[in-house]
């Protein structure tokens, strides 16, 4: 008999699928910015691409229903959650990864990434 609820992700394989489609989403749906142009100010809508964070990711997983957070696998909390230690890595690898390619070519705030990325 196990003890508390069934762990949100069976497999590492489960949890890159899981942020796999996060990235999917993410990037299928960028951010409107209201921006004004010219001297007339006219108003318009821009398209802002959103990074891929993994705070983003673990805000994805909880309105999705897929777990509300991933401490545990970080702390490892159970022989269970050891499995995950190169999984949540090659994840967080992939999220600065995002945030530095896409400041260095201008779609994000550079100052913001490189404070991001310190922590």
């Amino acid at each position: 008999m196990s003890k508390g609820r069934p762990p949100v992700f069976e497999t590492p394989s489960d949890m890159w699928a899981a942020f796999k489609q996060y990235e999917t989403e993410t990037k299928a749906n960028p951010r409107l910015v209201r921006v004004f142009v010219g001297w007339a100010k006219r108003p318009e809508w821009l398209r802002k691409q959103v990074p891929l964070t993994f705070s983003g990711f673990e805000v994805w997983l909880w309105q999705n229903g897929k777990g509300r957070d991933l401490g545990n696998y970080m702390r490892q909390k159970c022989a269970h959650h050891e499995q995950f230690e190169d999984v949540l890595k090659r994840i967080r690898i992939c999220c600065h990864a995002d945030m530095l390619e896409g400041a260095m070519v201008g779609i994000y705030d550079a100052r913001i990434v490189a404070r991001l990325l310190s922590l």
